[in-house]
């Protein structure tokens, strides 16, 4: 498993966080919510050029539905999500990356239409992904959206759509709908990519993970449950850049046990 870091704990593109020296991660998520490399459907080549320049490996992090630059919600049957979907791979193909990380749906007056419109647009996302060779996961959420339950997750997935296990998003629907946090064992053989935070059970506070309810050796220990083949420190709330040191030395361990 390689480590990295989501792009607003590294200094050169969110002004905050550590270095990329002092982060001393092989690989960056850029996550388009943050970071202005696609606003609406237009890309910053020049930024996407500046990212470059960063001298680590990439996966991307699509827009979700409440993104301020760009936005996708397969809740909704919209061909605007195939327009902005169609950037993302551009982007993502630019930079070289390994995977790009998309949400489902989310869900308004019907659940059935959110699930349907989600596995729908999938599809055809999932044909870009064939067509472009960068990798595609799907995130498991949580609260009034598609793709909180593994096996409903499960079912979302092809030959080119694999699955983003979310520490902090598994945590919070196990504590909502009284699962155990087993249930997502499930999800172990199509698992390729995570996103590693803690949270205290209520809220999604990405949070260094130790600084919640899950604990470091409880997510130390899932990870290598599931084993996979990259992981991404997703803390945005943090008191000093020492808790992410600690976190990177605390997961870079699990690398000698998982793939």
């Amino acid at each position: 498993m390689r480590l990295g870091v989501t792009s607003g704990l590294v200094r050169e593109v969110s002004g905050r966080g550590l270095g990329i020296d002092e982060l001393g991660v092989p690989l960056v998520e850029v996550y388009l919510d943050e970071v202005p490399a696609l606003i609406g459907t237009s890309v910053d080549w020049s930024l996407v050029r500046d990212l470059g320049g960063l001298g680590v490996d990439f996966t991307v992090h699509a827009p979700t539905g409440t993104g301020k630059f760009s936005s996708i919600d397969l809740g909704r049957r919209s061909r605007l999500n195939a327009r902005v979907m169609e950037r993302v791979f551009q982007v993502a193909s630019a930079l070289n990356a390994e995977k790009i990380v998309i949400h489902g749906g989310s869900v308004e007056k019907s659940y059935h239409r959110a699930y349907l419109n989600t596995k729908r647009q999938l599809r055809e996302i999932s044909w870009m992904a064939e067509e472009s060779g960068v990798g595609l996961v799907i995130e498991n959420l949580f609260g009034p959206m598609v793709g909180v339950l593994p096996y409903e997750l499960a079912s979302l997935l092809d030959e080119n759509l694999k699955v983003c296990l979310d520490t902090g998003h598994a945590f919070l629907t196990a504590m909502e709908l009284g699962l155990s946090m087993d249930e997502f064992l499930l999800l172990a053989p199509y698992v390729d990519h995570a996103h590693v935070h803690d949270n205290n059970g209520a809220r999604d506070e990405h949070l260094p993970p130790g600084r919640g309810l899950l604990g470091r050796d409880f997510i130390r220990k899932l990870l290598v449950a599931v084993n996979p083949s990259t992981a991404v420190l997703e803390v945005r709330n943090y008191g000093s850049p020492n808790e992410i040191i600690e976190s990177l030395r605390h997961f870079k361990k699990v690398e000698s046990t998982a793939r």
